[in-house]
């Protein structure tokens, strides 16, 4: 889990709210961030989509895992020096099956970081 180490939440996660919120506050510090770039950090894509299953299963307390997606887009770079705080939101319904269906931006201000579509989790 990336949460307390990687980033923290300054406030809690709405606990089963199908569509929520919530800003996170990234640890500039961290050793990811020495290999990822020394000169140039940025948070990776695999972080930016654990961070949105991360706080999907802490709304619906359910642990999942990333069955599929339609889109996944890295539409910019973080650097966490220059960003620390990034927003989140997520979107998402319970279908018949058991799976989640979820929608997630990651942004500041309106610049988005990262945004997955119809990812199924199960």
């Amino acid at each position: 889990m990336l949460r307390e180490h990687f980033y923290t939440l300054p406030n809690p996660v709405p606990k089963n709210d199908t569509v929520f919120r919530t800003v996170i506050v990234l640890n500039k510090d961290h050793d990811i961030f020495k290999g990822h770039f020394p000169e140039l950090p940025v948070v990776p894509g695999v972080c930016m989509m654990a961070i949105v299953k991360e706080l999907l299963e802490e709304n619906t307390g359910k642990k999942l895992m990333l069955q599929s997606t339609l889109t996944m887009k890295f539409m910019a770079l973080i650097n966490p020096n220059e960003h620390t705080e990034v927003e989140v939101e997520i979107k998402y319904t319970v279908n018949d099956d058991g799976t989640i269906t979820a929608d997630g931006i990651i942004y500041a201000g309106n610049r988005p970081y990262f945004k997955i579509t119809k990812a199924v989790y199960r």
